[in-house]
């Protein structure tokens, strides 16, 4: 049920993703950072299983909007000259992430419990975010006039 319901948010959280790209700018980044942990909070703390499976299920939504918002940041602030690699990032290399760390936080959360697991996912969410919040503006159009 956990594996089907997190399939299901993630698949919605992209669907959602496409038509809110026009307002996802409008959002601050600190409020895109820390948005996705209060569910995730909760869904630890529910102690319930219907309950917990629908908050994590609105976490993973919410994260998977926040992971289009920083995507279309990193490629606004890319200039012409790092655009491709830029790309080739985020198709290689965050996917991959995304995965080890789904997997870390799994093999987490069998030897130390969800909350520890949760703690160590909003801690490692803000200490990220700290430490990427002075990257360069962004541009209004992350592709160059020819």
């Amino acid at each position: 049920m956990f594996v089907a319901a997190s399939a299901v948010a993630v698949f919605a959280g992209s669907l959602a993703a496409l038509p809110a790209q026009r307002y996802l700018g409008h959002v601050p980044s600190a409020v895109w950072l820390v948005l996705p942990m209060a569910p995730l909070l909760a869904a630890v703390l529910a102690a319930s299983t219907v309950p917990t499976l629908v908050l994590y299920s609105v976490f993973l939504m919410l994260f998977e909007l926040a992971f289009v918002h920083c995507n279309n940041r990193l490629l606004a602030a890319a200039s012409a000259r790092e655009l491709p690699s830029v790309v080739t990032l985020r198709a290689t290399l965050l996917p991959s992430g995304v995965a080890v760390s789904i997997l870390v936080m799994g093999a987490l959360s069998d030897l130390a419990g969800p909350v520890p697991a949760v703690l160590v996912v909003v801690v490692t969410t803000l200490a990220v975010g700290a430490a990427t919040s002075g990257s360069r503006q962004t541009r209004s159009s992350p592709v160059p006039d020819a």
